[in-house]
């Protein structure tokens, strides 16, 4: 293995590096910026990529002050003659740099091939050649088999899968590794729950009540967005359905098709350069190579062992999500929490190690029956087993439409095992998964992010520092009690909700009509108060009545309607109160 040593203090790539070498790149970090050096440096360059977000992300950041490249994207709808109309219309000066989902890439390969040794080839995420195998095996077999067409490719990762899971013509290649030294340690807080929906629920439930001044952490730090990372739209929708978020504090990215668009219903799909809303939910779309730009942002990686497609892999998923935040200044970079559920039920090794005997017993079968058919019957009968992403069998079929035994697909099989099953099955599995790649989980989610109850929301409400209009729509008998109660008679009672309910009903009728009473008596209409003679009144009749509240000038709008103003007295602005009739 090759290694290239970063200097101290290098964040980076291209602060020591000027081309990418070829084969294997194990770059280590997610946000070390390869991807850039490969886009700035001199070389004609094609760049494939897993998905259409990471690609409107690298666009939307070039040309820039580093460089003036033109990058052109290529994916569904861009055709071969828009592709040779780029190229062409070039200044000489600057060389091609195009982006192509693993889709679209024999479309700039059919274009490019006969001047095959000026292009250098970049592979980003190249992980996923195996990871997304399941279902884009066609797309990742047409890029495998274009690839050997080129004599100048670079396969680069953040998170490479083991060597021995390579697709063949990679296993040979030549590996470089970046050495970062000393470099960031991940830490994931883990909270294994059996309704892991219900604990996202919770977090939203903190988040609106700590209000506009975010949520305090136990680093010292307020976070005012969440980053929810869950792999499935119907259980977004879930979440939102549950918890009732307006739509201007939510932005969900995920593929833009009409059967998500119909789950989503109200809620538009956006996308990672949109504005950030407080409470983002993205799918696997943008889990690899898109950017996300935060200050205060807070990663959820949410899994649910009864949902296979949010069993995220903690070697590559996970990794790769906790450098999508980018903010290097964001307190909570190279963070993230995970809330999950194990299943004791999923399949053990021996059980999923018939399971592929089976199929590849079933393959070899038709293999078997196709070789006595002539051309006419194998057409027919091959036909059923034509279907893209077919999980019952391991045929793979030649551009001439002849069938093989794929063997990478059960090569894919058993990494989503080893991913999924293997790991979710327990509690200690994770841990010890975690632990085998090198990443801290010393830390705990707080305990009051993930619940609200009744003596939280008082205590909280007590507090001040949040949204209390929230807690007060929310559950009205927290303010109930607070206005006729006050903190001490709360805490006499210790947050019991029936005893407060209680001693509230006794109290509030008398309490409340006198205070209502006594504050109209001493107020005139027509009139106008400072806001300081306001609470000073208001003051006095709590005093008198015994009702433990801390007065403010605002209190007059529980009684009167209002009118806020400023006159200059004595020289200072000062705030008036006039006095309305109802």
């Amino acid at each position: 293995m090759n290694q290239i040593i970063a200097p101290k203090g290098a964040v980076y790539c291209s602060e020591f590096m000027t081309e990418l070498p070829k084969g294997i790149i194990n770059k280590k970090d997610c946000g070390c910026g390869i991807t850039s050096l490969a886009i700035e440096d001199k070389y004609p360059t094609i760049i494939a990529v897993p998905t259409v977000e990471i690609i409107d992300n690298k666009l939307a950041q070039y040309p820039n002050k580093r460089s003036d490249h033109q990058l052109y994207g290529v994916y569904a709808g861009i055709r071969h003659t828009d592709i040779e109309d780029y190229i062409n219309e070039l200044h000489p000066s600057l060389p091609p740099k195009i982006l192509t989902t693993y889709d679209s890439f024999y479309k700039v390969a059919e274009v490019i091939v006969k001047n095959e040794s000026k292009y250098r080839i970049v592979v980003d995420e190249f992980s996923e050649l195996l990871d997304a195998y399941d279902y884009r095996n066609s797309a990742i077999d047409s890029l495998l088999e274009w690839l050997k067409k080129f004599s100048y490719v670079s396969y680069v990762s953040a998170t490479p899968i083991q060597r021995e899971k390579y697709p063949t013509q990679l296993k040979d290649l030549e590996e470089t590794e970046i050495d970062w030294g000393q470099s960031s340690k991940i830490h994931v807080s883990r909270n294994c729950t059996s309704k892991p929906i219900d604990k996202v629920k919770f977090i939203i439930e903190n988040y609106r009540i700590a209000g506009d001044k975010g949520y305090l952490m136990p680093n010292g730090h307020r976070s005012h967005a969440v980053y929810f990372f869950l792999n499935s739209v119907k259980q977004i929708k879930q979440i939102l359905d549950k918890t009732k978020l307006p739509k201007e504090l939510v932005r969900v990215i995920c593929a833009s098709t009409e059967t998500n668009k119909g789950v989503l219903g109200a809620y538009t799909i956006g996308s990672a350069l949109e504005t950030e809303k407080k409470f983002n939910f993205i799918t696997s779309k943008a889990f690899k190579g898109a950017d996300f730009y935060s200050e205060s942002g807070l990663i959820f990686i949410v899994s649910n062992s009864h949902n296979k497609n949010t069993m995220l892999s903690i070697d590559t998923d996970v990794k790769q999500i906790i450098g999508r935040l980018r903010n290097i200044s964001n307190p909570f970079r190279n963070i993230a929490n995970h809330i999950y559920n194990v299943d004791s039920s999923l399949l053990s090794r021996e059980e999923f190690a018939e399971l592929v005997e089976e199929k590849a017993r079933e393959t070899l079968r038709l293999l078997s029956i196709y070789a006595k058919c002539n051309p006419e019957e194998a057409n027919t009968f091959l036909k059923p087993y034509r279907q893209e992403n077919n999980q019952d069998h391991y045929l793979r079929f030649d551009k001439d439409g002849s069938p093989r035994f794929n063997e990478f697909r059960v090569v894919n099989d058993w990494r989503k095992w080893e991913t999924s099953h293997a790991i979710y099955c327990k509690g200690s599995t994770v841990r010890q998964t975690y632990e085998d790649n090198d990443i801290s989980t010393d830390s705990k989610i707080p305990d009051d992010l993930l619940t609200t109850t009744f003596r939280s929301l008082c205590l909280k409400y007590i507090q001040g520092d949040v949204d209390r209009d929230y807690i007060a729509n929310k559950e009205p008998l927290v303010k109930q009690a607070y206005d006729c109660l006050g903190e001490d008679k709360m805490k006499a009672l210790y947050f019991k909700k029936e005893q407060i309910r209680k001693a509230v009903f006794d109290v509030k009728p008398q309490i409340l009509d006198a205070v209502e009473n006594e504050i109209r008596s001493r107020f005139k209409v027509g009139s106008n108060y400072s806001r300081s003679e306001v609470k000073k009144i208001i003051a006095s009749v709590y005093t008198e009545l015994g009702v433990q509240k801390n007065p403010t000038a605002t209190d007059i709008d529980d009684y009167f309607n209002t009118k806020y103003n400023k006159k200059r007295v004595d020289g200072k602005s000062t705030g008036f109160i006039e006095i309305l009739a109802d």
